[in-house]
């Protein structure tokens, strides 16, 4: 807890700020603290209405000073690095004094409002409505039978009470029930309290008609919520597939949970709770403070291929748990929500998360190793095709995220890479080149547990440098060279020596010819739509467009889905009239036919592995070297 002093500078900032300016924010904590004063920020929630999909809030501010308040509702929400410019279904904005007089409030920016304080207010209240038909992008939906609030979406803050701890009480319709990372806000079971507003925001509510599995790991609570997409009140379970087992699913979850604690060496938590909606459709996630929320199609609980890629899901928003919840990149640290948070880290932060959903779910035994290396050579063969992996740079794709990543053009797979696959890959290398160094007694682990250690929630954000150190000291020896090489630089990176250090090798499944022009293409208005188009390709060469429908091959009719095997059927070196609309206006090109090498990268054992490379092999994988 702050000291007194420390406190009251702290809050002095805090006045300070604006919606525009970075805010300094004191450290997260989701457990309340003892002799806690009067609270002087309140959310009241109207969901009685959200058959119609609208909620309503009141924001209740107390004991602010006369003038001008200032009130925001962030641009982004934490774990999507994009403007969401989630403001723009916000409507009937008023305020109010406590007595129920209007006061004046009129909007400044497209997400901060001003209202004018009067001498004598012992309350201002704002009222709103929020329009709540965001399902996918996990920041708020409501209808008959539940109303799920991020936030960041729905909760206007006041900048100059950020620090101050709050309440949000909902008023629901009946037999609804609450789950969120949030506790209880004592005497009232409707009422959730937070310390501040950066906990609220790292806590979705998930209110309305859900199953819940309870479930102990290690004498720490942990909770699933599932809502059942679609599926009306009171109506029989029908998307409960075969594979909805509690008992099943609690216990993958916990070899999950296990694995993962494993690492890093103890919970940051005194609870978690991980909210699943299951809808058609559904997939993707979001990490919290103690909390997740996922999507997944009623799929993932009827075949054994969709629930082991939603345990793969669940995987990597619970390593967020540690690495970004807690360990946080500088950049994003404190949060400021009215602009983009820049950071070169995501490649960590995202990245290193991908490639540790697999490696907890082979040690976990939730996934086979053959299964494992099948990914690992997915991942190695994505990175070696991409031809914008030798343009951009992790650090620039996390540093771009903004305007790149989740934004991406089409020209994109020429000129970037994800963070997400780019830092997975990259984690993959440096933890081979950490055991191998370090014989097999040191490890990526090692340097994930020691960011956790030395950058806790309450310290500061962790830099570029400070993961290098770590690493190096991890190897035993010096990495630059990787750094410089392949996270500040796009150069190639040597998987094929990387992998030696646990007998595994590459090689190539198929080396057949294909023929191609160079382009990807969809079904679009009858014919072949380009999509994406190679670099120096025959397609470039020819002045072909993204855009550009192609509607017949050589005289007869082709559809998106029918190019690459009619191009096939072709000999080498062939020439291909195509015809085409571009604008509505018919055209018609003459290609000749490009070469490029089938089949796919794939990872296997070597023969004859050393003791050493049996034992590192081992100790990565959790498993048994099996020949």
């Amino acid at each position: 807890m702050l000291g007194t002093s420390v406190l009251a500078v702290v809050l002095a900032l805090a006045m300070l700020a604006s919606c525009s300016s970075h805010v300094i924010s004191a450290a997260p904590s989701v457990a309340r603290a003892q002799n806690e004063p009067q609270r002087r920020v309140e959310y009241v929630v109207g969901l009685t209405d959200a058959k119609t999909q609208t909620i309503t809030v009141s924001v209740i501010l107390r004991g602010v000073p006369a003038g001008d308040l200032e009130l925001c509702l962030p641009v982004w929400r934490p774990g999507r690095y994009q403007i969401l410019d989630m403001a723009g279904t916000i409507s009937g904005v008023t305020a109010r004094a406590g007595d129920g007089k209007p006061r004046d409030i009129h909007k400044v920016e497209k997400a901060t409002w001003k209202v004018g304080v009067e001498s004598g207010d012992d309350e201002i209240i704002v009222d709103y409505r929020v329009y709540a038909n965001s399902l996918g992008d996990r920041t708020r939906h409501a209808d008959e039978t539940h109303a799920f609030l991020s936030p960041a979406a729905v909760f206007m803050y006041a900048p100059a009470l950020r620090l101050e701890p709050l309440v949000v009480r909902l008023n629901m319709p009946e037999g609804w029930k609450i789950a969120s990372g949030l506790e209880p806000d004592p005497g009232d079971p409707f009422a959730l309290f937070a310390p501040d507003y950066d906990v609220l925001v790292d806590s979705p509510i998930e209110a309305g008609f859900h199953d819940v599995l309870e479930f102990d790991v290690d004498g720490t609570p942990h909770q699933i919520a599932v809502w059942w997409g679609g599926v009306a009140p009171g109506a029989a379970p029908s998307r409960r597939g075969k594979l909805f087992d509690q008992a099943k699913i609690a216990g993958d979850f916990s070899k999950i949970i296990r694995s993962q604690r494993d690492i890093f060496g103890s919970f940051p938590y005194p609870r978690y709770v991980f909210l699943v909606h299951c809808y058609q459709g559904g997939g993707g996630g979001t990490e919290h403070v103690n909390s997740t929320i996922v999507g997944c199609s009623p799929a993932a609980f009827e075949e054994e291929a969709r629930y082991r890629s939603f345990l793969t899901l669940i995987s990597h928003e619970f390593f967020h748990t540690w690495n970004v919840k807690q360990l946080r990149p500088a950049g994003i640290k404190p949060y400021d929500y009215q602009r983009e948070n820049y950071t070169e880290l995501l490649w960590v932060a995202e990245g290193a998360t991908t490639y540790y959903e697999n490696v907890a779910l082979v040690r976990a035994g939730l996934i086979t190793v053959d299964h494992f290396l099948g990914d690992i050579a997915g991942m190695i063969d994505a990175d070696r095709r991409r031809i914008g992996a030798a343009v951009q740079s992790a650090e620039e794709s996390s540093f771009d995220a903004w305007i790149k990543f989740n934004k991406p053009s089409a020209d994109a797979a020429n000129t970037t890479v994800s963070f997400y696959d780019k830092g997975a890959q990259l984690s993959l290398v440096l933890d081979l080149l950490i055991r191998n160094a370090s014989s097999g007694s040191r490890s990526l682990d090692h340097v994930m547990r020691g960011l956790y250690e030395k950058f806790p929630l309450s310290g500061p954000a962790y830099t570029s440098r400070d993961f290098r150190d770590l690493a190096i000291r991890a190897a035993g020896t010096d990495l630059s060279w990787f750094f410089d090489r392949h996270v500040a630089r796009p150069e190639p990176v040597d998987y094929e020596a990387a992998l030696r250090a646990v007998g595994l090798e590459l090689h190539v499944s198929d080396t057949s010819l294909r023929r191609t022009i160079g382009a990807a293409f969809d079904d679009a208005d009858g014919g072949a739509r380009i999509s994406s188009i190679e670099t120096a390709s025959a397609a470039a060469q020819s002045g072909l467009l993204v855009g550009d429908i192609i509607v017949a091959l050589n005289d007869r009719r082709v559809r998106g889905g029918e190019m690459a095997s009619r191009m096939n059927e072709l000999a080498a070196g062939a020439v291909v009239e195509l015809t085409f609309f571009r604008m509505n206006v018919l055209r018609r090109v003459s290609i000749t036919l490009d070469e490029v090498k089938g089949g796919s990268w794939r990872v296997r054992r070597v023969e004859n592995p050393s003791p050493e490379q049996k034992r590192i092999f081992e100790s990565w994988t959790g498993q048994e070297w099996k020949d």
